[in-house]
């Protein structure tokens, strides 16, 4: 990858891992619905204010919150990450 980035005159190259995390962190936009993405801001807002991740999600909301953490565990699974790692999504999906 550094050489190919190299040959491609891309200098803000900084490793892989910073490059697969890029690549990735934007997926969450392509991969969830609207409803989704809003319920995801709102658990990360949960989680970032020391709240459970699911704080408030009512029961008529479980299968939209459940579509919506599998989607957020599948990109943390592209990564190398394991599930539920709320804290990598605060810095990657925000």
């Amino acid at each position: 990858m550094r050489e190919a980035s190299k040959i491609a005159k891309i200098w803000t190259y900084t490793g892989t891992h910073a490059f697969r995390n890029k690549v990735l962190s934007g997926k969450s936009g392509k991969d969830m619905s609207v409803e989704e993405k809003r319920l995801m801001d709102k658990c990360l807002k949960n989680y970032a204010g020391g709240r459970e991740f699911d704080y408030a999600i009512h029961d008529n909301r479980k299968e939209l919150y459940n579509s919506m953490t599998s989607k957020i565990d599948e990109i943390h699974k592209d990564l190398g990450h394991g599930k539920g790692r709320y804290d990598l999504a605060l810095r990657y999906m925000r």
